[in-house]
Formats: structure tokens, sequence, C-alpha cells
């Protein structure tokens, strides 16, 4: 056996540790192989191996959790704005610091009706339990009390008389349901939304929607195990 010399910053034991390449226990062609080899015409010039028409309802899927993404950042800015109104307006009461009810109201309906047209827009992809965001976040708000519905195609009314009559009687009470720091309609948006803010746009779609096999054909139900050494220095490696 040839005797290996020290060398500086490797033999610190005398010795000097193998170098081995991963294992990996398992093998995903969609993940693990280089996307040039699979570079074909007749698929589109994906780069992926999915045929042309795959590739674009992926792209599409994707584009639609986006959308959707996107419209519950615009509702949450929304919520932020007006329940950090309603704040200045209790600690500071500064002149002209003034919260209009009903327009913050509007301005939600507007931005909660928005985003259930995204969610029609790409419910053949989209992960059904997206539908229910804005009913289960404003699941413990009394908002029935300022006229405030939800019609079963998912779009939100308010009801003008209702509220009118609300906002004379109990305005206090009104502004607390729109924008109150804890349990309001925006504050409840808001923390709802914050959650899938954070989401990757692949947790957004139903994978067991038809088209998607190529997403999840090769989805492992358990964690991948690595053959690693005790000892030595692990490296990437494709042979």
């Amino acid at each position: 056996m040839m005797k290996v010399s020290s060398m500086n910053g490797l033999a610190r034991n005398s010795r000097i540790d193998r170098i081995s390449r991963v294992m990996p226990y398992a093998y995903y062609p969609y993940l693990n192989d280089d996307p040039e080899s699979h570079r074909d015409d007749s698929y589109g010039g994906n780069g992926y191996g999915w045929p042309r028409h795959r590739f674009q309802m992926l792209k599409t899927a994707v584009e639609l959790a986006g959308a959707w993404q996107e419209e519950s950042r615009q509702l949450s800015r929304a919520a932020t704005a007006f329940k950090n109104q309603n704040s200045s307006v209790l600690q500071a009461r500064q002149a002209g610091s003034i919260f209009d009810p009903e327009a913050a109201a509007s301005t939600l309906i507007l931005h909660m009706n928005r985003l259930n047209a995204a969610f029609e827009a790409g419910a053949d992809v989209l992960d059904p339990s997206l539908q229910k965001v804005v009913r289960q976040a404003l699941s413990t708000v009394r908002y029935e009390r300022i006229g405030l519905s939800e019609s079963a195609d998912g779009n939100w009314t308010l009801h003008k008389s209702v509220f009118q009559a609300a906002l004379e009687a109990r305005p206090d009470e009104v502004r607390s349901v729109i924008a109150n720091r804890t349990s309001s309609i925006a504050a409840c948006l808001i923390q709802a939304l914050d959650h899938y803010d954070r989401l990757p746009l692949s947790s957004l779609l139903n994978l067991m929607a038809p088209g998607f096999e190529a997403l999840t054909a090769y989805t492992s139900s358990m964690e991948p195990y690595m053959q690693l050494q005790l000892s030595g220095l692990v490296v990437n490696h494709r042979g």
C-alpha cells in the first residue's frame, strides 16, 4: 500500500481521510437530470423533457397562482393601511387624521372580490382551500352587523342601508368591526393572508389536478436517505 505523505491542513490526525461522492438512495429524473440533456425541439425546447402542451399548462398554472398571491398581498396591504389609520386616530387624535369607515369597508370588499376573481380564473389548477381563505379569516367577526355578506359565488357585498343605520347608531362599533387592532375584518385578513405570502407558488396549486403527473410522479413519500460516511470530505459528483 502506497504511503501518502502529510499535507498541511489535511493530515491533522496523521492520515488523510478518503473523499467520497454522495450516493442518493432515490433517483428523480425531473429533479436530478441536467435540463440540457432533455432539450428537444419536439418538446417545445423547454429544457425539461415535457411535451409543449404540458409545459405550457404548468407555466399557466404558476402564473395563475402568482396572480392569486399578488391579489392576496394587495388585500393585506389595504387591510394594514386601514388598521394603522384607525390606530392613529384612536391614539393620537391628530387633526386631519380621519378614518372613513364606509370608504375602508368598500376598499376591502373590492380587494376581497378581486381575490375571489383570481381564484375563479384558476379554479382548475389552484388548491380548492384558497376559495375559503377570506370566509375562514372572518369566521369570528360579526360582520353582518354592519351589512356585509357573502354570496354563494364567493363575492362580498356591503348593504348600504344596513351599514348607514349601524354607522348612525353605533359609529365606534362599526369602526371597530372594520379596523380594530386584534379582531376586526382588517386584522383577521392580515393574519390569514400573511401565511400565504410566505409560501412558494407550488404550494398554492392543486397537485391532484389532471396534468400535474410530471410534478407528482417522482415525489417520494419518505425522507431521502443519503449514504454518508462517518468521516472524510463529501462532495457532489456527476458521473
